[in-house]
């Protein structure tokens, strides 16, 4: 077993970057404005596992699965459902899914924070990107579904 990797107490977010990559193609995205973020060795579903659940952290800060946009990652599904359940998961996404296979995959209790007070699943309208009228829709089905969730323009 190796190390545990003990995150300081005055930590406020944890950012894991599962993917660069995105489906949109926004002209202000940090992530095409060189090609060395894009570059590299990707890591596998087992490195991401066993990285994170070696992290100790307190019970109220969670970890957030962003990117590019994380839900693209080919073993996203695979990844969140092995995180150990004592680490809540936020995500940061475009919220470009298939809502259906996302709630066949993900529970609303495996995306959470410890408290109520945010939302778990933060999601970023693009405009002239993506599609408001379906996002939406997705919003609300999930918010139906039982997720926690919030959209903000960039």
């Amino acid at each position: 077993m190796q190390k545990a990797i003990i995150v300081p107490d005055n930590f406020t977010y944890i950012a894991v970057f599962l993917t660069l990559s995105c489906q949109l193609r926004c002209s202000y995205c940090l992530n095409f404005h060189g090609d060395d973020l894009l570059k590299g060795r990707k890591m596998t579903k087992d490195d991401w596992r066993n990285g994170l659940n070696r992290l100790q952290t307190r019970p109220d800060l969670p970890i957030t699965l962003q990117g590019g946009e994380p839900t693209i990652y080919k073993y996203f599904y695979d990844v969140v459902n092995r995180i150990e359940n004592r680490i809540p998961i936020e995500l940061l996404t475009n919220l470009e899914i298939d809502v259906d296979r996302f709630c066949q995959n993900i529970t609303p209790d495996r995306i959470r924070r410890r408290s109520d007070d945010y939302p778990a699943i933060k999601v970023s309208y693009h405009h002239g990107q993506s599609n408001f009228e379906e996002l939406m829709a997705r919003v609300l089905e999930l918010t139906r579904r039982g997720y926690s969730i919030a959209v903000w323009e960039v």
